[in-house]
């Protein structure tokens, strides 16, 4: 009779030493919202919308996202899979049983890589077990495989953020209901949501939204339409990149906008606080 052990288990696996980073990478590559872009993109010139400013930002943002979206999967593959081929270059123009071990451990630590990547690839996964459960946290918190068109991790005046690029999405988990959604700024510029600004929950474009100088919040309503799409579903930013006077020469960030955090509540509890509010 077979025997289950407790370390047997693909929870027990994850709690006590974490997820592969090929598994990872694995799932970013395939969980990317690149349909949802494209359509979101082509929306935009027809509703005669500034972002993106100008044909040629068009082209190239749509022709970005397909090249980093469609062929994700192969490049990732690929990426791996060089990682082997230099490690058996290296073993055969080794000239030392030392350099020899080393080529021999590099190829052996590589294609096992290569195998959990591939094994991944071929793996379905449910979407709703990843994606932004809590209704409130910080971008810092959000899995990157949970995140398109981000930065790194920064900080502004102790606040972590990252920088979204001039097409950026967040990958959501929530139940079908409308909602007050607040996207939270660390204050570095202030932005004109109406001429800067255009994000949408899929296809569905959110048609105001708003930002409070004195809070550094943008501020939304979704409604529950968009969110009883098949999953996975995404919200969407397209932002017109920031054109900073004097950018460092290295300088690769998108610079859309700066979040530190998302929120999102729904609207009848909302319109419960705003009520509570007034009456004090």
């Amino acid at each position: 009779m077979p025997v289950s052990l407790e370390s047997d288990s693909v929870e027990f696996v994850r709690t006590y030493f974490g997820s592969a980073p090929e598994w990872a990478a694995a799932r970013a590559a395939r969980g990317r919202p690149i349909r949802d872009i494209v359509r979101s993109l082509r929306q935009l010139p027809r509703e005669g919308s500034s972002i993106p400013a100008d044909r040629r930002r068009y082209v190239t943002d749509l022709g970005r996202t397909l090249a980093y979206g469609v062929f994700a999967d192969r490049r990732l593959l690929l990426r791996y899979a060089m990682r082997v081929w230099a490690a058996k270059l290296r073993y055969r123009l080794s000239r030392t049983d030392a350099q020899r071990f080393r080529a021999f451990e590099a190829f052996y630590v590589a294609d096992t890589s290569l195998a959990r990547v591939r094994f991944a690839l071929r793996e379905s996964e449910d979407d709703q077990a990843h994606g932004q459960r809590q209704l409130s946290c910080l971008v810092a918190s959000i899995d990157d495989a949970d995140l398109y068109g981000f930065s790194n991790l920064e900080h502004f005046d102790g606040q972590p953020f990252r920088w979204s690029s001039a097409t950026a999405a967040v990958r959501l988990c929530l139940e079908p209901a409308d909602y007050v959604a607040t996207i939270q700024l660390v204050g570095v510029r202030l932005i004109d949501p109406g001429v800067e600004l255009a994000v949408f929950v899929g296809t569905c474009r959110v048609s105001c939204v708003r930002f409070d100088r004195s809070t550094w919040q943008l501020t939304f309503r979704v409604a529950a339409a968009a969110l009883e799409a098949p999953s996975p579903r995404w919200l969407i930013i397209h932002k017109r990149p920031w054109q900073h006077p004097a950018p460092a020469p290295a300088e690769d960030r998108g610079l859309g906008l700066p979040i530190a955090s998302l929120s999102f509540r729904r609207q009848e509890d909302h319109k419960m606080t705003a009520a509570a509010r007034g009456a004090t």
